[in-house]
């Protein structure tokens, strides 16, 4: 019976339901960044730089899960000019 409580106030609550879908929107574009940076380490064989660092943030801001499957095919050289923006 609680649990039903739970979910109806949730349904209900309009601050909650923000609440959730921001943590979950800050979830994904976390993974984004980690996976991004995953990349960039085999594809270039070395840590980010601090300007790396920074696009990688910029662009796992911007990139969307399905877009990373893209990504994965692209060489390593090509990866790291996306992600500079060159």
């Amino acid at each position: 019976m609680l649990k039903l409580t739970d979910d109806a106030v949730f349904r209900e609550s309009v601050i909650l339901q923000e609440a959730f879908a921001e943590g979950r929107n800050e979830g994904l574009e976390e993974g984004v960044q980690r996976t991004l940076r995953g990349l960039l380490l085999r594809r270039s064989g070395r840590a980010p730089t601090p300007a790396e660092q920074e696009a990688l943030v910029r662009k796992a801001h911007e990139t969307t899960p399905e877009k990373l499957l893209d990504l994965t095919e692209l060489p390593g050289e090509a990866f790291v000019a996306w992600l500079l923006g060159k």
